[in-house]
């Protein structure tokens, strides 16, 4: 009895996944909307049901993806259903809606990682070569079209430019993890709300001014800093791009740790909360004070010690 109710269970919610897949194929205008609730279904039915029976339910969505004949859409159905899968096991077992919100941006992240190496071992397509390309032709016809209006484009802005493509390919990796979790976190705040009113037990958020990353981050960018004063790496090599990635997404972390320290402090003064909101629309004129400010709040353990003051 136990296993036809989760079979016939698993039958509607494919059904109601791949419906939700068609419809954001054929209707376009709907199709942000139907993309943030594609994991719905099967996060329902991983919070009922087995992790077997869970897995074997993504699996059957990107079988019947292929099957329909939406090759193209496989990598939606793999990211969102596995991501309905983790939310809901994250849901069944009591992790905190953090770890939730990683498991799924890390989900997204190995489907873009993957979706770029199909492209290029397989259809032999580089996706982000290609936009680059395309990004510097159009650069390059703007200044044809200056030059035959009888106007010349001043050459240190067209060497900050030619810098700016560099710099963006060599932040490649770093960007997808970006990327990641900016697609992960709309996704992560539409479904647990729903998740909640459909009666799961759904863990309330941490507030933000109590978020606060691991010590030994500090740790890894004060060495990340240290390599990059103490050796000069040549530009391209594969040493040169992992330092600067590492940098990149350690500086991010340090700006996220001064924006929490900020709604810390300003609940801790009991100020207004329109002053953080406007510290956060104004946070990245201020990116490197914010930065350092996490820094030191990771370092000296500012809140503790405000903590004491109080």
């Amino acid at each position: 009895m136990k296993n036809s109710k989760a079979i016939t269970e698993g039958a509607l919610m494919l059904a109601i996944f791949m419906t939700m897949i068609v419809i954001s194929v054929y209707i376009p205008f709907i199709y942000i909307i139907v993309h943030l609730l594609l994991p719905l279904p099967i996060l329902i039915y991983s919070v009922k049901h087995s992790s077997k029976a869970s897995l074997l339910l993504v699996v059957a969505s990107i079988l019947a993806t292929a099957f329909i004949g939406l090759w193209a859409f496989i990598p939606v159905t793999l990211a969102y259903s596995a991501a309905g899968f983790a939310m809901g096991i994250c849901i069944k077992k009591g992790k905190s809606n953090i770890q939730l919100y990683i498991s799924i941006s890390l989900i997204f992240l190995m489907n873009i990682i993957l979706l770029y190496v199909t492209s290029n071992v397989i259809f032999k397509i580089d996706i982000l070569e290609g936009a680059m390309n395309t990004f510097q032709a159009s650069f390059e016809q703007s200044v044809e079209m200056l030059e035959s209006m009888g106007q010349t484009m001043d050459g240190t802005l067209q060497d900050n430019v030619n810098h700016m493509f560099s710099l963006i390919q060599t932040l490649t990796p770093s960007l997808m993890v970006c990327f990641a979790f900016l697609s992960a976190l709309p996704v992560v705040l539409v479904n647990l709300p729903i998740a909640k009113r459909l009666g799961m037990k759904v863990r309330k958020w941490e507030p933000f001014r109590n978020w606060c990353l691991p010590k030994s981050l500090l740790w890894y960018y004060l060495i990340t800093l240290l390599i990059s004063l103490l050796f000069k790496m040549e530009e391209g090599t594969y040493l040169f791009t992992a330092l600067v990635n590492i940098s990149f997404v350690l500086q991010l972390l340090m700006f996220i740790q001064g924006i929490s320290f900020i709604y810390f402090y300003s609940n801790w003064k009991k100020w207004s909360k329109t002053i953080p909101i406007i510290a956060t629309l104004l946070s990245m004129l201020l990116f490197p004070f914010i930065r350092i400010l996490g820094i030191i709040d990771l370092g000296f353990d500012l809140r503790q010690r405000l903590g004491k003051n109080r």
